[in-house]
């Protein structure tokens, strides 16, 4: 029997049958809306997806090059969330 379980460090699902644990799917982060599950996609920077840095979207070269307050939906600040590749448009 296989267990699936999110590393968010490494982006990946990891499956574990039987001790061995190896790398099935990507991972990318998204917005949710917590009120209503609103998605959306990531908002990018220098042709990347940015991250969360403390209360901010930051761009992968560094805050310097570009930040953002996280935006909200429903009167709420999104959270961030992992989905597998593909899911969202």
């Amino acid at each position: 029997m296989a267990t699936s379980i999110k590393l968010s460090k490494r982006k990946k699902i990891l499956s574990i049958t039987q001790g061995e644990v190896k790398p099935e799917e990507d991972l990318i982060e998204a917005l949710k809306c917590s009120h209503c599950g609103t998605i959306q996609k990531m908002p990018e920077h220098c042709d990347k997806p940015m991250h969360k840095e403390g209360d901010q979207l930051v761009c992968w070269m560094g805050a310097s090059c570009g930040a953002q307050p996280i935006p909200e939906h429903c009167g709420k600040e999104m959270e961030i969330t992992c989905l597998l590749d593909g899911c969202i448009m």
